[in-house]
């Protein structure tokens, strides 16, 4: 059973107030397709400066993107031979899209300013009514759908259905 606390302490005088917005989510999934997965969500961890990453497990191996270190990927494949299997860091470079407009040769890192002239890119492409990498109203709907459904299923202590 979940134990939230609805208020905490207040400066020196540990007077309270309320809890307006919570440190740490946890969220399991179950998608359509079968996958299984969790969300994890910390505000307040020690040690990170803004920490977003992915990774992602499958029979094949796995893949991890961490944007504190934008310009590599962490790669595992279960085919490597036993005596290499680990993850390999693969550094970002010119044949991969969309930093090839960025990066003059393999070895020379993206900014935070570079992603997001990618994500306008994007957008203006989109508005162009070429496919683009960018989520469009009715995929943004579903999020927002996704993270009621996220909030009502602690509020009711169950499995909350999103479709």
């Amino acid at each position: 059973r979940w134990r939230c606390h609805r208020s905490r302490p207040r400066g020196a005088r540990l007077k309270r107030r309320a809890v307006e917005t919570y440190d740490i989510a946890s969220v399991l999934m179950h998608l359509e397709n079968g996958v299984a997965g969790t969300l994890l969500a910390n505000r307040s961890a020690w040690g990170r400066k803004g920490r977003i990453a992915i990774q992602i497990f499958g029979s094949k191996g796995s893949i991890l993107y961490d944007q504190e270190r934008m310009n590599e990927f962490q790669l595992y494949l279960t085919a490597d031979r036993p005596t290499e299997q680990g993850y390999r860091t693969i550094l970002v470079a010119p044949h991969h899209r969309p930093y090839d407009a960025f990066l003059p040769a393999p070895g020379h890192g993206l900014g935070f300013n570079d992603l997001k002239i990618i994500e306008c890119r994007e957008l203006l492409t989109r508005l162009a009514g070429k496919p683009a990498r960018i989520i469009d109203f009715d995929e943004g709907l579903e999020i927002e759908r996704t993270v009621h459904a996220m909030a009502r299923s602690f509020e009711e202590q169950r499995w909350v259905d999103v479709r």
